[in-house]
Protein backbone atom coordinates (compact mmCIF):
# COMPACT_ATOMS: atom_id res chain seq x y z
CA UNK A 1 0.00 0.00 0.00
CA UNK A 2 1.48 3.48 -0.71
CA UNK A 3 0.08 6.88 0.32
CA UNK A 4 -1.77 9.79 -0.84
CA UNK A 5 0.00 12.59 -2.34
CA UNK A 6 -2.60 15.15 -1.47
CA UNK A 7 -2.80 14.00 2.37
CA UNK A 8 0.74 14.23 2.68
CA UNK A 9 1.06 17.81 2.11
CA UNK A 10 -0.65 18.65 4.99
CA UNK A 11 1.04 20.90 7.24
CA UNK A 12 2.23 19.94 10.88
CA UNK A 13 0.62 22.02 13.57
CA UNK A 14 3.44 23.24 15.87
CA UNK A 15 2.59 21.29 18.71
CA UNK A 16 2.97 18.25 17.38
CA UNK A 17 6.87 19.31 16.91
CA UNK A 18 7.47 19.67 20.85
CA UNK A 19 8.99 16.88 21.68
CA UNK A 20 7.21 14.25 24.52
CA UNK A 21 10.52 12.84 25.80
CA UNK A 22 13.85 13.75 26.35
CA UNK A 23 16.15 14.44 29.08
CA UNK A 24 18.96 16.60 29.39
CA UNK A 25 20.47 15.27 32.28
CA UNK A 26 20.99 12.18 30.87
CA UNK A 27 22.73 12.71 28.00
CA UNK A 28 24.84 9.93 26.84
CA UNK A 29 28.80 10.37 25.84
CA UNK A 30 29.67 10.91 22.63
CA UNK A 31 31.00 6.88 22.59
CA UNK A 32 27.61 6.29 23.63
CA UNK A 33 26.20 8.40 20.41
CA UNK A 34 28.59 6.55 17.92
CA UNK A 35 27.85 3.13 19.05
CA UNK A 36 23.99 4.03 18.13
CA UNK A 37 25.43 5.58 14.82
CA UNK A 38 27.31 2.34 14.30
CA UNK A 39 24.29 0.43 14.90
CA UNK A 40 22.30 2.21 12.34
CA UNK A 41 24.63 2.15 9.87
CA UNK A 42 24.96 -1.38 9.94
CA UNK A 43 21.49 -1.31 9.17
CA UNK A 44 20.84 -2.85 5.29
CA UNK A 45 17.22 -2.65 3.78
CA UNK A 46 17.21 -3.94 0.33
CA UNK A 47 14.53 -2.15 -1.95
CA UNK A 48 12.39 -3.68 -4.64
CA UNK A 49 15.03 -1.61 -6.99
CA UNK A 50 17.95 -2.76 -5.05
CA UNK A 51 16.64 -6.09 -6.20
CA UNK A 52 16.35 -5.51 -9.48
CA UNK A 53 19.99 -4.44 -9.25
CA UNK A 54 21.03 -8.21 -7.93
CA UNK A 55 19.01 -9.91 -10.64
CA UNK A 56 21.24 -7.83 -13.17
CA UNK A 57 24.17 -8.84 -11.13
CA UNK A 58 22.70 -12.52 -10.98
CA UNK A 59 22.16 -12.86 -14.56
CA UNK A 60 25.62 -11.36 -15.63
CA UNK A 61 27.25 -14.11 -13.37
CA UNK A 62 25.06 -16.87 -14.94
CA UNK A 63 26.03 -15.96 -18.36
CA UNK A 64 29.87 -16.07 -17.54
CA UNK A 65 29.87 -19.53 -15.88
CA UNK A 66 27.61 -20.42 -18.73
CA UNK A 67 30.46 -19.22 -21.67
CA UNK A 68 34.02 -19.74 -19.77
CA UNK A 69 36.72 -18.16 -22.14
CA UNK A 70 34.11 -16.62 -24.34
CA UNK A 71 33.17 -12.83 -24.87
CA UNK A 72 31.34 -11.52 -21.48
CA UNK A 73 29.37 -8.51 -21.10
CA UNK A 74 28.81 -5.56 -18.43
CA UNK A 75 26.11 -3.59 -17.14
CA UNK A 76 25.66 0.07 -15.94
CA UNK A 77 24.44 0.82 -12.35
CA UNK A 78 24.25 4.49 -12.14
CA UNK A 79 22.85 6.78 -9.31
CA UNK A 80 22.79 9.85 -8.08
CA UNK A 81 24.46 10.36 -4.66
CA UNK A 82 23.20 8.81 -2.02
CA UNK A 83 20.94 6.44 -3.79
CA UNK A 84 22.79 3.34 -1.95
CA UNK A 85 24.61 2.27 -4.74
CA UNK A 86 27.92 1.31 -3.14
CA UNK A 87 25.81 -0.47 0.38
CA UNK A 88 23.93 -2.12 -2.48
CA UNK A 89 27.10 -3.38 -4.06
CA UNK A 90 28.75 -4.81 -0.86
CA UNK A 91 25.33 -6.32 0.16
CA UNK A 92 25.76 -8.61 -2.93
CA UNK A 93 29.56 -8.99 -2.42
CA UNK A 94 29.15 -10.21 1.08
CA UNK A 95 25.82 -12.13 0.75
CA UNK A 96 27.57 -14.13 -3.08
CA UNK A 97 30.83 -14.67 -1.08
CA UNK A 98 29.42 -15.81 2.36
CA UNK A 99 30.18 -19.68 1.53
CA UNK A 100 32.98 -19.37 -1.21
CA UNK A 101 35.43 -22.06 -1.46
CA UNK A 102 38.77 -21.85 0.14
CA UNK A 103 40.61 -19.41 -2.18
CA UNK A 104 37.56 -18.07 -4.20
CA UNK A 105 36.20 -14.59 -4.64
CA UNK A 106 32.94 -15.07 -6.75
CA UNK A 107 32.47 -11.59 -6.54
CA UNK A 108 35.05 -9.00 -6.35
CA UNK A 109 33.81 -5.13 -5.67
CA UNK A 110 36.71 -2.53 -5.95
CA UNK A 111 35.79 1.18 -4.81
CA UNK A 112 38.22 3.69 -7.22
CA UNK A 113 39.62 6.84 -6.16
CA UNK A 114 39.07 10.32 -8.21
CA UNK A 115 41.21 10.09 -11.61
CA UNK A 116 41.84 6.53 -11.57
CA UNK A 117 44.34 5.24 -14.66
CA UNK A 118 43.91 2.32 -15.87
CA UNK A 119 47.09 1.03 -14.17
CA UNK A 120 45.18 2.44 -10.95
CA UNK A 121 42.16 0.11 -11.89
CA UNK A 122 44.32 -2.95 -12.14
CA UNK A 123 46.66 -2.07 -9.31
CA UNK A 124 42.64 -2.19 -7.22
CA UNK A 125 41.70 -5.28 -8.50
CA UNK A 126 44.91 -6.47 -7.66
CA UNK A 127 44.87 -5.29 -3.90
CA UNK A 128 41.37 -6.62 -3.44
CA UNK A 129 42.73 -10.39 -4.57
CA UNK A 130 45.32 -10.55 -2.23
CA UNK A 131 47.94 -9.38 -4.34
CA UNK A 132 51.45 -8.78 -1.99
CA UNK A 133 52.71 -6.53 -5.06
CA UNK A 134 49.76 -5.02 -6.21
CA UNK A 135 51.21 -1.74 -7.70
CA UNK A 136 54.14 -3.03 -9.04
CA UNK A 137 55.13 -2.91 -12.91
CA UNK A 138 53.97 -1.54 -15.87
CA UNK A 139 50.37 -1.04 -16.80
CA UNK A 140 50.44 -3.76 -19.02
CA UNK A 141 51.86 -6.14 -16.47
CA UNK A 142 49.50 -4.71 -13.63
CA UNK A 143 46.38 -5.72 -16.25
CA UNK A 144 48.16 -8.80 -16.97
CA UNK A 145 48.56 -10.01 -12.95
CA UNK A 146 44.94 -8.86 -12.48
CA UNK A 147 43.58 -11.17 -15.57
CA UNK A 148 45.51 -13.91 -13.89
CA UNK A 149 44.25 -13.20 -10.59
CA UNK A 150 40.87 -12.64 -11.68
CA UNK A 151 41.04 -16.19 -13.26
CA UNK A 152 42.42 -18.55 -10.06
CA UNK A 153 40.57 -16.46 -7.46
CA UNK A 154 37.04 -17.89 -9.71
CA UNK A 155 35.86 -14.80 -9.92
CA UNK A 156 32.28 -14.44 -11.50
CA UNK A 157 31.52 -10.72 -11.55
CA UNK A 158 33.94 -7.92 -10.86
CA UNK A 159 32.08 -4.69 -9.50
CA UNK A 160 33.82 -1.86 -10.02
CA UNK A 161 32.27 1.10 -7.85
CA UNK A 162 32.93 4.93 -8.79
CA UNK A 163 33.83 3.82 -12.25
CA UNK A 164 32.86 7.21 -13.23
CA UNK A 165 36.68 8.19 -11.62
CA UNK A 166 37.79 6.46 -14.66
CA UNK A 167 37.00 8.92 -17.07
CA UNK A 168 40.74 9.96 -16.50
CA UNK A 169 43.41 8.96 -19.35
CA UNK A 170 46.91 7.10 -18.45
CA UNK A 171 48.21 8.60 -21.61
CA UNK A 172 46.66 10.29 -24.66
CA UNK A 173 46.24 6.91 -26.78
CA UNK A 174 44.98 4.69 -23.64
CA UNK A 175 41.40 4.89 -22.87
CA UNK A 176 40.06 2.69 -19.88
CA UNK A 177 37.33 2.04 -21.71
CA UNK A 178 39.40 0.26 -23.89
CA UNK A 179 40.86 -1.91 -21.13
CA UNK A 180 37.53 -3.01 -19.81
CA UNK A 181 36.95 -4.21 -23.33
CA UNK A 182 39.44 -6.11 -23.67
CA UNK A 183 38.42 -7.54 -20.13
CA UNK A 184 35.49 -8.90 -21.63
CA UNK A 185 36.58 -9.46 -24.97
CA UNK A 186 39.76 -11.74 -23.48
CA UNK A 187 36.45 -14.12 -21.47
CA UNK A 188 37.93 -12.76 -17.84
CA UNK A 189 35.29 -11.81 -16.12
CA UNK A 190 31.68 -9.96 -16.50
CA UNK A 191 31.94 -6.65 -15.31
CA UNK A 192 29.23 -4.46 -13.56
CA UNK A 193 29.98 -0.58 -13.53
CA UNK A 194 28.25 1.78 -10.56
CA UNK A 195 28.93 5.30 -10.57
CA UNK A 196 26.65 8.34 -10.49
CA UNK A 197 25.44 10.00 -13.40
CA UNK A 198 28.76 10.97 -14.76
CA UNK A 199 28.90 7.34 -15.88
CA UNK A 200 26.47 6.97 -18.74
CA UNK A 201 28.20 9.59 -20.80
CA UNK A 202 31.73 8.28 -20.31
CA UNK A 203 30.64 4.80 -21.51
CA UNK A 204 28.53 6.40 -24.50
CA UNK A 205 32.13 7.80 -25.78
CA UNK A 206 33.43 4.10 -26.57
CA UNK A 207 30.60 2.62 -28.86
CA UNK A 208 32.54 -0.91 -28.60
CA UNK A 209 32.55 -0.92 -25.13
CA UNK A 210 28.28 -0.29 -25.80
CA UNK A 211 28.01 -3.15 -27.98
CA UNK A 212 29.28 -5.16 -24.68
CA UNK A 213 26.76 -4.24 -22.53
CA UNK A 214 23.52 -5.40 -21.33
CA UNK A 215 20.41 -3.08 -20.64
CA UNK A 216 21.56 -0.52 -17.65
CA UNK A 217 20.13 -1.44 -14.30
CA UNK A 218 20.53 2.04 -13.10
CA UNK A 219 19.10 3.30 -9.61
CA UNK A 220 16.15 6.47 -10.23
CA UNK A 221 14.91 8.02 -7.74
CA UNK A 222 11.37 7.41 -6.59
CA UNK A 223 8.75 9.29 -8.54
CA UNK A 224 6.07 10.78 -5.77
CA UNK A 225 3.18 10.77 -9.28
CA UNK A 226 3.86 6.44 -8.90
CA UNK A 227 1.69 4.33 -7.22
CA UNK A 228 4.74 1.91 -7.37
CA UNK A 229 7.33 4.22 -6.64
CA UNK A 230 5.48 5.56 -3.61
CA UNK A 231 4.67 1.66 -2.23
CA UNK A 232 8.47 1.27 -2.58
CA UNK A 233 9.17 4.35 -1.18
CA UNK A 234 6.69 3.54 1.71
CA UNK A 235 7.86 0.13 2.39
CA UNK A 236 11.78 1.10 2.83
CA UNK A 237 10.67 3.83 5.29
CA UNK A 238 8.48 1.40 7.19
CA UNK A 239 11.49 -1.74 7.34
CA UNK A 240 14.03 1.06 8.56
CA UNK A 241 11.56 1.94 11.33
CA UNK A 242 11.23 -1.42 12.34
CA UNK A 243 15.28 -2.30 11.91
CA UNK A 244 15.77 0.72 14.66
CA UNK A 245 13.52 -0.59 17.44
CA UNK A 246 14.34 -4.41 16.32
CA UNK A 247 17.96 -3.40 16.89
CA UNK A 248 17.93 -1.87 20.35
CA UNK A 249 18.37 1.53 18.71
CA UNK A 250 15.33 3.12 19.74
CA UNK A 251 12.63 2.02 22.42
CA UNK A 252 9.65 2.99 20.30
CA UNK A 253 9.33 3.55 16.85
CA UNK A 254 8.94 7.28 14.84
CA UNK A 255 5.94 6.44 13.10
CA UNK A 256 7.63 7.12 10.15
CA UNK A 257 5.03 6.29 7.60
CA UNK A 258 2.35 8.49 8.85
CA UNK A 259 1.56 9.97 5.99
CA UNK A 260 2.54 13.64 6.44
CA UNK A 261 5.75 12.50 7.76
CA UNK A 262 6.24 10.25 4.53
CA UNK A 263 5.45 13.56 2.46
CA UNK A 264 7.94 15.19 4.01
CA UNK A 265 11.09 12.16 3.67
CA UNK A 266 10.21 12.51 0.10
CA UNK A 267 10.39 15.77 0.30
CA UNK A 268 13.53 16.29 1.51
CA UNK A 269 14.95 13.33 -0.21
CA UNK A 270 13.56 13.91 -3.64
CA UNK A 271 12.77 9.77 -3.80
CA UNK A 272 16.56 9.07 -3.48
CA UNK A 273 15.60 6.53 -0.64
CA UNK A 274 19.56 7.26 0.57
CA UNK A 275 19.23 10.90 1.61
CA UNK A 276 16.55 9.37 3.79
CA UNK A 277 18.49 7.20 5.68
CA UNK A 278 21.00 10.02 6.20
CA UNK A 279 18.32 12.30 7.36
CA UNK A 280 17.09 9.57 9.98
CA UNK A 281 20.33 9.23 11.36
CA UNK A 282 20.68 12.63 11.96
CA UNK A 283 17.60 12.75 13.54
CA UNK A 284 18.56 9.62 15.63
CA UNK A 285 21.78 11.95 16.88
CA UNK A 286 19.99 14.58 17.91
CA UNK A 287 17.10 12.82 19.74
CA UNK A 288 20.06 10.89 21.65
CA UNK A 289 21.77 13.94 22.37
CA UNK A 290 18.54 15.90 24.11
CA UNK A 291 18.30 12.74 26.34
CA UNK A 292 15.77 10.82 24.25
CA UNK A 293 15.57 7.46 23.15
CA UNK A 294 13.41 7.67 20.37
CA UNK A 295 13.14 10.06 17.15
CA UNK A 296 10.49 12.56 16.86
CA UNK A 297 9.05 14.90 14.71
CA UNK A 298 11.05 17.74 16.96
CA UNK A 299 14.24 15.82 15.79
CA UNK A 300 13.53 14.93 12.52
CA UNK A 301 12.21 18.89 11.61
CA UNK A 302 15.50 19.61 13.42
CA UNK A 303 17.42 17.59 11.05
CA UNK A 304 16.20 19.10 8.32
CA UNK A 305 17.74 22.29 9.30
CA UNK A 306 21.03 21.34 10.68
CA UNK A 307 21.86 19.33 7.62
CA UNK A 308 19.59 18.70 4.67
CA UNK A 309 19.20 22.68 4.45
CA UNK A 310 22.59 23.50 5.55
CA UNK A 311 24.06 20.89 2.90
CA UNK A 312 21.77 21.70 0.00
CA UNK A 313 20.27 18.45 -0.36
CA UNK A 314 16.61 20.40 0.36
CA UNK A 315 16.07 24.72 0.09
CA UNK A 316 13.01 24.32 2.58
CA UNK A 317 11.67 22.44 5.85
CA UNK A 318 8.92 20.87 4.98
CA UNK A 319 8.09 19.69 8.53
CA UNK A 320 7.61 23.40 9.59
CA UNK A 321 5.84 24.44 6.26
CA UNK A 322 4.55 21.28 4.70
CA UNK A 323 5.56 18.93 2.09
CA UNK A 324 5.65 20.73 -1.95
CA UNK A 325 4.78 17.22 -3.69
Amino acid sequence: MSFDPKRARAPFAPQELVPATGDPGKTPSATAVGVSRARYRAIYIRSPAHRRVHLAFDRLRALGLATPGMPQRAVRNSAHSGSGKTANAEAYEKHANANAAEGTIPVLHVELDKASTVARLWASVNEKAGDDYSDKGSEDMLRRRAFKLLKEKSVELLIIDEAQHLSYRSSSRNDVTDSLKKALDDGVVPIALVGNQDLAPLLSQNIQLSNRMDPPCDLEPLDVRVERDRSEFKGFVGRLDDAMLARGIVTEKANLVEVRTLGCLYAVSSGIIGRVFNLVEQALVHALERGATQIELFDLAAATDRWAIAQKVVDYNPFRTGAKL
